[in-house]
């Protein structure tokens, strides 16, 4: 078969053994597919003409079909998709977390009882500070963005604080916060579930709210209310005058991005 016949035998392989569907009849489908797809290549027919313009609409139905006691209890393609990427993220996540642990133990022990070459005095107010300035940042923010950073500089403030080498402070710093930005981000993931409870400033999505300065992009204006919590936004479109009524479509980076109601 072609790449695209064998992508779409494989997209859904994953879906029906991510459904549950025993392997057995998952070997026997994607041999129908195959044998399928086969003949319309032969036939000089492009692949929509087996499965459609909706593969996984496709996917669903032809598992339902041929496990009938099943019906109605598919899981949706889209959940299927987000636990694979959850999956994957995690294993992402434990691989990163065992290196940085093995990596920040090594280098304790070759720098144990070495003198640093930094004024380790000075380094734990310095990262101290930081990471106060990051943890409040992050409090005034949204999307996350400052929390990784705020999470290293406090590992490398403890790492100062015990007075261990330069070299472990920063080993902690940086690992640190590529292991939370790992973590935020499946943490992120986890909220885009379909259904799933909306926090920050997700939450605001469909509603309503009032203009209380102009939203205008040119000139990077733009204050909404919205509930009784005040935020920057953004339109698209043409710039929003004030006490207009606003509906909230997006989150982009700290601001909402608005359209104005009809």
């Amino acid at each position: 078969m072609t790449g695209p016949s064998n992508e779409l035998v494989r997209k859904c392989r994953r879906y029906w053994l991510e459904a549950g569907i025993s392997r057995r009849a998952v070997d026997s489908m994607s041999k129908e597919l195959e044998s399928h797809l086969s003949e319309a290549a032969a036939d000089g027919r492009d692949p929509r003409s087996v499965v459609g313009d909706d593969l996984p609409g496709f996917a669903a139905d032809w598992a339902s079909e041929l496990l009938p006691r099943r019906r109605g209890q598919m899981p949706s393609w889209r959940a299927v998709e987000h636990r694979l990427d959850l999956t994957s993220s995690s294993r992402m996540l434990g691989w990163v977390s065992a290196a940085v642990l093995i990596a920040l133990v090594a280098v304790i022990i070759i720098t144990w009882r070495k003198e640093s070459i930094m004024d380790n005095e000075l380094w734990r107010w310095v990262w101290t500070g930081l990471a106060l300035v990051m943890g409040l940042g992050e409090i005034v923010t949204a999307g996350f963005f400052l929390l990784p950073f705020a999470v290293g500089a406090g590992l490398a403030a403890i790492a100062s604080w015990f007075g261990l080498h330069d070299a472990v402070q920063w080993v902690a710093f940086f690992g640190g916060t590529a292991v939370a930005m790992l973590f935020v981000r499946r943490f992120m993931r986890a909220q885009d579930e379909e259904d799933g409870l909306k926090i920050g400033p997700s939450r605001y999505v469909g509603m309503r709210a009032v203009v209380l300065e102009r939203v205008d992009m040119p000139a990077n204006s733009g204050l909404i209310r919205v509930e009784a919590e005040e935020w920057r936004a953004i339109t698209d479109g043409s710039p929003i005058p004030e006490g207009t009524t606003v509906e909230v479509v997006e989150v982009r980076g700290t601001r909402l991005l608005v359209t104005e109601v009809e």
